[in-house]
């Protein structure tokens, strides 16, 4: 599944406000970089996790949510955990 601007938003209401093609432009940004390859069937939440996570630091995401004290977003968080996820099977012993 790729996200459309509406499934993305009704995903994150606290973008709602947000202009659709900086929406789509986040979710292209995202895509580009989460590899389904590699995320397998996680790929739709990490480039939601992502595309929100570059919304909320961009100059107009007044309204996002950031972590306290790490400098980042709450959703850079929930992708860096799923991260993780995906790439917890690539150990070499």
């Amino acid at each position: 599944m790729s996200w459309s601007v509406a499934a993305f938003k009704g995903e994150f209401p606290e973008f709602a406000a947000t202009d659709d093609p900086i929406v789509a432009a986040a979710l292209v940004r995202a895509e580009q970089r989460v590899d389904p390859i590699v995320w397998g069937e996680k790929t739709d939440q990490g480039v939601a996790y992502l595309a929100a996570h570059l919304l909320a630091l961009a100059p107009f995401g007044q309204n996002a949510r950031l972590a306290s004290n790490s400098g980042t977003s709450i959703y850079h968080e929930e992708f860096r955990r799923l991260q993780r996820e995906v790439a917890a099977g690539y150990r070499v012993i």
